[in-house]
């Protein structure tokens, strides 16, 4: 109970934090002179957010593969058990509603208990698919961030009124524990201990996926911000990059949801004019509120069916007694 609390807590005061930081965002500006610029939003533009979004979703498809091929290996019967369209299935809803609460690892990791469950996974099967997705995010935001925040990274060293040597400082340390993990994979003796914990690592293969389909991940959504803006304001994409793995990653330790109002309050910093606040709704529309309705309908579609299910098999069984 007192963790639920603390949890609790923490997600309320976030969800405070960001409406703070959003509410500052559009005092700045009138709201109609905001939704005026929508009118200049080009379709082409649009497209390409879209396209990048579907990019998106399918390296988190795959991330999840590797999720749950790692945790299946773990079990006593080495055959697979769970099939593609589930694990598809169960990343476009666990991801597209975790990804606007906030708290992944918990809503996320709750929609994957009740989708993985009915396919025979255990909790600490679920729990290994959760921590490996949470090291898989790491590797991605080490990786884009780390290259991000060193090509472009003095805008970032100027919102925070920090030393570009320290923001160059922190994007090579990304991109060494990147390499560091990759290493312990590919020469730590498995399972690896970590004080009383023990640690079940993947091959080097495997981490290298991860760490492909994951900075994949952030480059793609990167591209979705940066098409969304691009009708409204001249930013260079990996000036667009550096600044949403910064506010990327900072949501993701305030526990901030969807990284709403943080993400906003650092690109209206950065730019000027009501045509980046527009240009972030729309990103904010296309890649969280889209994600969230589809992940949302997903999984309602298979707690429909899964009600249906037992119905379903009792109906054989009367059919086979008669």
């Amino acid at each position: 109970m007192v963790r639920r609390s603390i949890l609790l807590a923490l997600s309320v005061a976030a969800a405070l934090l960001g409406a703070y930081l959003f509410y500052r965002v559009l005092q700045r500006y009138e709201f109609r002179d905001v939704l005026g610029s929508l009118q200049s939003a080009s379709m082409p533009h649009i497209a390409l957010a879209l396209a990048m979004t579907a990019c998106s979703f399918a390296c988190i498809s795959a991330m999840e593969v590797l999720a749950v091929r790692y945790a299946e290996g773990g079990m006593k019967s080495a055959e697979p058990k769970i099939s593609l369209a589930r694990i598809w299935r169960t990343a476009v809803a666990a991801i597209g509603v975790g990804h606007s609460l906030g708290l992944s690892a918990l809503s996320s990791g709750a929609i994957r208990y009740r989708m993985y469950s009915r396919r025979g996974l255990g909790l600490t099967a679920i729990g290994e698919i959760v921590v490996f997705s949470g090291i898989s995010v790491a590797l991605g935001l080490g990786a884009v961030g780390g290259l991000a925040l060193m090509w472009h990274g003095e805008t970032l060293a100027r919102i925070l009124d920090f030393s570009s040597t320290g923001i160059y400082a922190i994007g090579a340390v990304g991109l060494a524990l990147c390499s560091v993990y990759i290493g312990i994979c590919a020469f730590a003796p498995p399972p690896l201990r970590i004080f009383r914990y023990r640690l079940r690592l993947p091959n080097w293969r495997v981490a290298v996926a991860q760490l492909l389909f994951s900075g994949l991940n952030y480059a793609c959504i990167a591209a979705v911000l940066y098409s969304a803006l691009a009708s409204f304001a001249e930013a260079p994409y990996p000036q667009v990059a550096a600044l949403f793995v910064g506010s990327e990653a900072s949501a993701i330790l305030a526990h901030v949801p969807g990284g709403w109002g943080l993400l906003e309050y650092v690109f209206a910093t950065a730019f000027s004019g009501p045509g980046v606040v527009t240009g972030l709704l729309l990103f904010r529309a296309i890649y969280y509120l889209l994600s969230l309705f589809v992940g949302f309908a997903v999984w309602l579609a298979d707690e429909v069916a899964a009600r249906r299910e037992p119905r379903r098999n009792r109906n054989d069984l009367k059919t086979q007694n008669a």
